[in-house]
């Protein structure tokens, strides 16, 4: 190994948390940032305001401005009574293929939580550990239909924090798997044993609220394209 047989423990270890980091002194120069972003930074973006929506007819705007969450034709998302945002986020150390490293995943989080605000757990007497599941209005069941491997519900533990705003609930990515070698498969006749590691935990995606005109497809964002995560609402249920 590069690093020698003393050594390589330790070097795992800073990777796996993502590196080694600069000093906190070093982030600012005085009264300025330490490190200047230097460069022109748009308020107003002409290509973007140039532009129609496909579906509505209207023009983007070209300035950052606060927009309730719509389905693709422009008509809002109506409040559902008494459920979560949901939203989602990757582990600092989190990957598409994360599943993958057993190093980062199973020594750092064997799996992941549906993560609650302590008020809203407190209100809805939910406790670290609890096993829950999610639902929505696109979802009623929190069920999913894998065919041949079954069925699947979108269920984990709960984990209560702080760090969390009151009314949403949040669930990290790169878990729950279904496939992906983490069932077993058959490859030329042969029969691949699958690892249920890579099943450990759950993936919000099955219970996103799917848009009553792009039929088939979850709220998108107009711009960027990516699903919607934060314009569901989702309904906690212990199992």
């Amino acid at each position: 190994m590069a690093v020698g047989s003393e050594n390589w423990e330790q070097v795992v270890y800073v990777l796996n948390r993502g590196g080694r980091f600069e000093p906190a002194d070093n982030s600012y120069d005085g009264s300025y940032l330490g490190h200047v972003w230097g460069k022109q930074w748009n308020v107003y973006v002409e290509p973007v305001a140039v532009v129609r929506d496909s579906i509505t007819g209207d023009y983007y705007s070209g300035v950052p401005r606060y927009r309730p969450a719509t389905f693709s034709d422009g008509t809002p998302v109506p409040a559902e009574a008494g459920t979560f945002h949901l939203s989602s986020f990757k582990e600092i150390f989190g990957a598409k293929r994360t599943v993958s490293n057993y190093w980062s995943q199973l020594s750092l989080l064997p799996e992941n939580f549906v993560l609650m605000n302590a008020a809203d757990a407190a209100r809805v007497g939910m406790h670290d550990g609890d096993k829950v599941r999610l639902s929505s209005p696109s979802n009623p069941t929190g069920r999913f239909d894998l065919g041949p491997l079954g069925q699947h519900f979108v269920e984990g533990k709960v984990r209560v924090i702080q760090g969390l705003r009151p009314g949403v609930v949040s669930v990290s990515l790169s878990y729950g798997h279904w496939n992906y070698g983490s069932a077993d498969a058959a490859v030329d006749g042969e029969r691949v044993v699958g690892d249920r590691r890579r099943s450990t935990g759950l993936i919000g995606n099955p219970v996103l609220l799917l848009d009553k005109v792009m039929t088939g497809t979850s709220l998108t964002d107009p711009i960027g394209g990516s699903a919607s995560f934060f314009d569901t609402q989702v309904t906690v249920v212990k199992v």
